[in-house]
C-alpha cells in the first residue's frame, strides 16, 4: 500500500509545465448566469495556492442549463497539452456536471462530465481525448472561454470548491485521485 499512496501522491501533485487556467482569485473571473449560483473566494478551504472558488447553488429549475463561465481575455492554445486537471471538493450531491471550453462563442465547445459522487477534495486529470465535441467544430489552439454546466433543475443546496485549474503535458490516462486515498 505504500508503493501506491505514493503514486497517488505522485498523480494528485504532477504538474510539468502547465498552463494555470484559473487560480487565486477566481471570483473576478467566473461569471454565474443566475443567482441561484453564487461565486467567492475562499481562503479557509483550498488545496493550492492562497485561495479556492467557493461555488454556492441554492435549489432552481430552470429552462435553460446554468454555468459558471470566464471569457479569457485573449484566446489560449491548448493544442500542445494533453490533460485538463482540476481540484474540486464534492459533497456527494449527485449533482451533474459538464466542463466546456469554447472556441470563439457558445456554438463551437468541447465538454466533459462528471457526477458529484465524493465528499471532500479530488483532483481530476482528463486527457483532452476525453473530451467530447458538444458542439460546432471546437479547436483546442483557440480556446476562448471555460464554464462548468449545472442542468436545469438541481434540487438540493450544494457548496463545492474549485481549485487551480491546469492544462499541461506528459500523462495520458484519465485519473480521479481523492485526497483520502493520500492519508492513509
Amino acid at each position: 500500500p505504500k508503493e501506491y499512496v505514493k503514486l497517488f501522491d505522485y498523480y494528485f501533485n504532477f504538474e510539468k509545465n502547465p498552463i494555470v487556467i484559473s487560480d487565486d482569485n477566481q471570483s473576478r473571473q467566473y461569471k454565474s448566469t443566475i443567482e441561484s449560483i453564487s461565486i467567492r473566494d475562499s481562503s479557509e478551504v483550498k488545496i493550492k495556492g492562497k485561495k479556492s472558488l467557493m461555488i454556492k447553488i441554492s435549489p432552481y429549475i430552470s429552462q435553460h442549463h446554468e454555468y459558471i463561465k470566464y471569457v479569457f481575455k485573449s484566446p489560449v492554445n491548448l493544442s500542445g497539452k494533453d490533460f485538463i486537471s482540476f481540484y474540486w471538493y464534492g459533497n456527494n450531491t449527485g449533482i451533474p456536471i459538464s466542463l466546456r471550453f469554447e472556441t470563439g462563442d457558445w456554438r463551437n465547445q468541447y465538454s466533459f462530465s462528471f457526477t458529484d459522487s465524493w465528499t471532500g477534495w479530488a483532483r481530476l486529470i482528463i486527457p483532452l481525448s476525453n473530451f467530447e465535441v458538444h458542439v460546432g467544430s471546437p479547436s483546442w489552439n483557440n480556446i476562448t472561454a471555460i464554464s462548468f454546466v449545472f442542468y436545469e433543475k438541481v434540487d438540493v443546496k450544494a457548496v463545492f470548491y474549485l481549485d487551480r485549474i491546469i492544462a499541461d503535458e506528459g500523462i495520458t490516462d484519465c485519473y480521479f485521485i481523492p485526497l483520502e486515498k493520500l492519508r492513509r
